[in-house]
């Protein structure tokens, strides 16, 4: 059976992932693939929502199509 995960977005949606939807871990956090959507979940989550929030503001003007940017941010039931 594949383990999931439950993240909400900034909206309060729940987003669950599983295993299937697992692409890699790095130094700073896991990657999954769901619907079109990336997303990075840190290993060490503290002060990190800032760091989302400071990039939603500077990425958010990069419009190209080979370029990832950030659209939002996901939290666990923790916040």
């Amino acid at each position: 059976m594949a383990k999931s995960i439950t993240i909400y977005n900034s909206h309060g949606n729940k987003i669950t992932s599983t295993d299937t939807h697992y692409v890699a871990t790095g130094g700073e956090g896991a990657v999954y693939i769901k619907d079109n959507l990336v997303y990075k979940l840190y290993l060490d989550p503290r002060n990190k929502k800032q760091q989302a929030m400071a990039g939603l503001s500077f990425l958010s003007k990069i419009k190209h199509k080979n370029i990832a940017v950030t659209l939002d941010y996901v939290t666990d039931s923790n916040n």
